[in-house]
Order: C-alpha cells, then sequence, then structure tokens
C-alpha cells in the first residue's frame, strides 16, 4: 500500500525547491530596485525591502560580484524607465570654472 504522493519527497526535490527559491530571491532584486529608482512608488522603499535585500546589497558591496549586479540593477532601471525619460536628453550641467588666484593671496600648495 502505498501513501499519499506528497508523504515523501526525496532530499532532491528539497534542494531544487530551495535552489529555485534563491534564484527567484536573486532575480527579484532587479525589478523592484527598478521600480523604486525610476520612482514608480514612493521614493524610498519600505524598511522590510530594504533589509529583505540586505544580503544581496551586501555581495554588490563587499565581494567581487559587485559590477555584474550593478549592470543588473542598472539593466533594470534603464528598462523600467518611461518612454519620455527614454527620448529626453540627459540634463547637461555647466563645465566647472575655477577660480583665480588673486595675487594678493598665494596657492595654499606652495
Amino acid at each position: 500500500m502505498s501513501g499519499p504522493p506528497y508523504a515523501y519527497r526525496s532530499k532532491s526535490h528539497w534542494i531544487l525547491s530551495i535552489g529555485r527559491l534563491l534564484i527567484f530571491y536573486v532575480i527579484s532584486w532587479g525589478p523592484v530596485a527598478g521600480i523604486y529608482a525610476t520612482g514608480k512608488t514612493e521614493s524610498r522603499p519600505p524598511p522590510w525591502v530594504v533589509t529583505l535585500y540586505r544580503p544581496l546589497d551586501w555581495l554588490r558591496t563587499e565581494t567581487t560580484l559587485g559590477r555584474p549586479i550593478t549592470a543588473y540593477l542598472n539593466w533594470w532601471r534603464d528598462l523600467l524607465r518611461s518612454e519620455e525619460e527614454k527620448l529626453s536628453p540627459p540634463p547637461v550641467r555647466a563645465p566647472q570654472v575655477q577660480k583665480a588666484h588673486s595675487l594678493d593671496t598665494p596657492p595654499k600648495d606652495l
């Protein structure tokens, strides 16, 4: 006599399930960060969202995975920008003009 199909799950089933959840967790950070970065919702994410993704943020800032993770987050941010934002040119910043030194005051590095 066999029991119900859900009564026994193999070890590999649980490992695959946990792996799928981890992959979903990592992949979900991009859309969530993109939504907040583009201003489609509140300007700042709620504290529980920050806490949820804090381990991934640590990976981004403290390991060699920083560049690919940042590229992934930027890709989502650019993907979620509105069409108007995509078509408008980036703001032009005025060049910084350095002050000329007065003849009365010598430069500080001398």
